[in-house]
């Protein structure tokens, strides 16, 4: 299955969807989002890419946490969002539909959203362990 849907489509559906739940997620808010970005961007979302995701995320917040770039809160924040790309995995593994991948990625994209607002720089100091 292709879950394809461009970052900005998904910035849209998380605000529109948002006014009608926890709260708006602004553009400029949604910056601990690189990660969820790479994925949508991909021509073809399946379990492997997300495998691939999380396994660069577990290394960088683990060099970052045991480096003491960032606070435990910022690890296990982080870490929030590195479970729900897991989940979504699965998710994905069992055959759940386009709607419901676009909702979890959504719901992650407000995650990261309160990520970042309580953590300033995360993102980009997960994004320079990138190779």
């Amino acid at each position: 299955m292709n879950y394809s849907k461009s970052p900005d489509e998904l910035i849209s559906t998380a605000m529109s969807a948002g006014k009608r739940q926890r709260g708006v997620v602004s553009r400029t808010a949604v910056h601990m989002r690189s990660s969820i970005d790479r994925l949508t961007g991909l021509a073809h979302l399946d379990s492997n890419s997300l495998t691939e995701e999380i396994s660069f995320l577990e290394n960088a917040l683990d060099q970052l946490l045991h480096t003491s770039r960032i606070s435990n809160d910022a690890y296990l924040a982080a870490g929030a969002v590195q479970g729900g790309l897991s989940m979504l995995g699965d998710m994905i593994d069992i055959g759940i539909s386009r709607s419901e991948v676009q909702e979890q990625l959504r719901q992650l994209l407000e995650r990261a959203g309160r990520v970042d607002e309580s953590h300033p720089g995360l993102d980009e100091a997960i994004e320079e362990r990138r190779v």
